[in-house]
């Protein structure tokens, strides 16, 4: 959750950095990720303009999966991957 208030600050490098922390104590304490700790990180990467690395990580969620805002994320990336006209 500290991750949302570093993103909501525009501090997408350590918003990132909790992300990842989370992450690696899920894979260490239960022996894998835990889904919002890959929202939150594909969450940043998009906060930081790295759309594709955030895409890459949605695409490891369960389409079912249930992390609030996921299929907004989603989109999100989508939209901004979308080439300009």
């Amino acid at each position: 959750r500290l991750c949302s208030l570093h993103l909501m600050r525009k501090q997408g490098e350590d918003a990132l950095n909790l992300a990842r922390q989370a992450a690696e104590f899920y894979r260490q304490t239960y022996g894998s990720e835990s889904d919002e700790a890959v929202f939150w990180q594909a969450a940043a990467m998009h906060a930081l303009g790295r759309n594709g690395e955030a895409a890459m990580l949605l695409a490891g969620i369960e389409p079912g999966a249930s992390v609030p805002g996921l299929a907004v994320l989603r989109r999100t990336v989508e939209e901004a991957m979308r080439p300009k006209s």
